[in-house]
């Protein structure tokens, strides 16, 4: 499809990272969500799988890389959001493209044995490779904990399905398998991450990177062994009576949020680099973090008061200021800064459990238009507005106080 302008893609002004620093229950950790700042609208479009494969060979900071995958979006100087047969997508300026070439091969994503050995040979000897029904698990840790995040990861895959589907919002299953690494070492996770992230990671134990499309973390129950009995945790039922206590909520907590993350990219609810309002996106992958650890059939969290933000949203109704909505709607910059990051969480929760139990299927509806969302689109915030009325009505202070009272009640 055509755009309007664009001129040019820059990584340099469509890409920021914006770590948030937050303090959880007993945890300090920093919440990463690698949010996309976009300046351009696009000239071309396409999501496509039965394209022809595009080969580019690009320079970038002296380091020359030959891509072959399809071209997802293509701005007018020719700068492209490319996306390989792993899923990997690549902001490449124009004038670091060396060269360009397509044939008539359709594209098709990688098979999960020649992606597992992409990985292998990425990752070296010391990673093993656990594949599930719609995960490639890297890691270089006990076998157990390795099982353990997969099988927590399939029963979090089912339940978000199975809960959208009841709301009548279909997705699909994802075109690439999804990456997960987990890091035995804590020391190993951190270098990995600096350079993945651009930053120390400081505190978290998991992020989405939405380039790459990979959850990573680290054993979170080496720390906890390695204080008691010296040893690794070595099977499912061990791991699980540790991790069900609620010192470790924050933790089990966390790399839940994350892969909700990228489901919701990879099942079709969401596009990568769309611009999703960040109390959406966030909101969400709150709705799901919490999970019942003794449940192995299902997912029984889901939808279920959220004991850590519940109690900071109370704490912000006390000062809550009368355009709270309206900032939350038009901006995300209360995610971006340390001293409001908290109650932006705990807001935009809030507003999640609040629209799937008031305004269930005017919210299944707002999530199938933004789920059409292309990437790279730039919204304005007077467009995000003007959605949300179209979805829950025109008076948004009628809505406030409708939400407060409900929200106020709850126990």
């Amino acid at each position: 499809m055509v755009g309007n302008q664009p001129t040019r893609i820059r990584r340099t002004d469509l890409l920021e990272r914006h770590v948030v620093r937050r303090h959880e229950t007993s945890w300090n950790r920093l919440a990463i969500f690698d949010s996309i700042i976009l300046f351009a609208a696009i000239l071309f479009s396409c999501n496509c799988p039965a394209m022809a494969v595009d080969q580019v060979t690009v320079d970038i900071d002296g380091v020359r890389h030959r891509l072959t995958g399809r071209i997802v979006v293509e701005a007018q100087d020719g700068g492209l959001l490319f996306e390989e047969a792993d899923g990997k997508q690549w902001l490449i300026q124009a004038d670091e493209i060396v060269a360009r070439e397509k044939d008539a091969t359709p594209f098709v994503p990688l098979e999960p044995s020649e992606f597992s050995k992409r990985l292998k040979s990425e990752l070296g000897p010391k990673f093993e490779i656990h594949e599930t029904a719609h995960y490639l698990i890297a890691y270089d840790t006990t076998p157990a904990f390795a099982f353990w995040v997969g099988s927590l990861y399939e029963r979090l895959y089912r339940g978000f399905n199975t809960y959208w589907k009841q709301r009548k919002i279909e997705l699909h299953d994802p075109e690439f398998p999804m990456v997960v690494l987990i890091f035995g070492d804590q020391t190993d996770y951190r270098n990995y991450a600096s350079q993945d992230l651009g930053g120390d990671p400081g505190g978290i134990v998991a992020y989405y990177q939405m380039l790459t499309n990979r959850v990573v973390l680290f054993d979170i129950t080496g720390v906890e062994a390695a204080t008691s009995n010296q040893q690794r945790i070595r099977n499912a039922d061990q791991i699980n009576r540790l991790l069900s206590q609620p010192s470790a909520g924050a933790m089990v907590a966390t790399i839940v949020h994350e892969a909700t993350h990228q489901i919701a990219y990879n099942a079709g609810m969401q596009q990568r680099l769309a611009d999703i309002p960040m109390w959406l996106n966030e909101g969400l992958a709150m709705f799901f973090e919490t999970p019942d650890l003794r449940s192995r059939t299902g997912w029984r969290g889901i939808g279920a008061i959220n004991p850590i933000r519940l109690p900071r949203f109370k704490q912000l109704l006390v000062t809550r200021q009368p355009d709270s909505l309206h900032q939350m709607l038009t901006n995300d910059d209360r995610f971006r800064n340390s001293d409001t990051a908290l109650d932006a969480y705990a807001e935009s929760w809030a507003m999640v459990y609040f629209l799937t139990k008031v305004y269930r299927e005017e919210f299944a509806d707002y999530l199938r238009e933004l789920s059409e969302a292309s990437p790279l689109v730039d919204g304005d915030s007077e467009s995000r507005v003007e959605l949300f009325k179209k979805h829950f009505g025109e008076d948004l202070n009628a809505f406030d106080q409708k939400f407060i009272r409900l929200m106020s009640r709850l126990k």
